[in-house]
């Protein structure tokens, strides 16, 4: 489990725009298209997720290529997770990349822009992520998130 307190987000490359989306029906026909193109279950995600309260921030490129989705909740919208939270919390349910785009640190911008968009200027920002998923905890990490906790997950 992995935590950003007190954020400080430094204004983002405008070179991409990030969008957020709260329900399926905001999302345009073409981003759902690229999203089901790229990975199915990106997809499966967006029909649980946002009944959940979950936001998905999706950052795209100049030329509109998928760039990074994001799902973000508000410490009041979980039910339950590894650790208490407040209500101003945030929590990041995940995050993807596609595959060509990987290498670009485009993560980062659309963190960056979707705290920026909620309004986040203090509290914490969590995330947690798999063990083995060493490119998402170096991510996380550069980004002066710490490791507050690990998880074991019976049967892996």
């Amino acid at each position: 489990i992995f935590e950003l307190t007190a954020p400080d987000f430094p204004p983002v490359n405008m070179r991409y725009t990030v969008r957020c989306y709260t329900n399926l029906a905001e999302v345009p026909p073409a981003l759902v298209t690229a999203v089901r193109q790229e990975n199915e279950l990106l997809f499966t995600q967006m029909q649980q997720r946002f009944p959940e309260k979950a936001r998905l921030y999706v950052l795209t490129a100049e030329d509109g290529r998928l760039g990074c989705l994001m799902w973000v909740k508000s410490g009041s919208d979980v039910k339950r997770w590894m650790v208490p939270l407040d209500p101003a919390d945030r929590v990041i349910y995940g995050a993807y990349t596609p595959i060509k785009m990987r290498g670009r640190r485009l993560w980062p911008h659309t963190m960056r822009a979707a705290f920026a968009m909620e309004g986040v200027t203090g509290g914490r920002v969590l995330s947690d992520c798999d063990v083995f998923n060493q490119p998402s905890r170096n991510a996380l990490l550069r980004q002066g998130f710490r490791i507050i906790a690990t998880a074991r997950i019976p049967g892996r």
